[in-house]
């Protein structure tokens, strides 16, 4: 996904758009990727994770989403 314009909406729940090979995920997400179950996903996310997404751009708490 890239953003077009000089001031693009933000996704909602998200407080600033990611660069180029970054990416915003959600506290379940993070905390997979973080955790020794998540050691493939890392493999193909492995992207840094810039910021997180906010309780207004989830659906449940538990969404793992990015």
């Amino acid at each position: 996904m890239q953003p077009e314009g000089t001031q693009p909406p933000l996704p909602p729940g998200v407080a600033a758009l990611p660069g180029p090979g970054e990416l915003v995920a959600s506290p379940a997400l993070a905390r997979l990727l973080a955790s020794p179950e998540g050691a493939l996903l890392r493999e193909r996310l492995n992207y840094p994770t810039v910021g997180t997404i906010a309780d207004a751009g989830l659906a449940s708490p538990s969404e793992r989403f990015f």
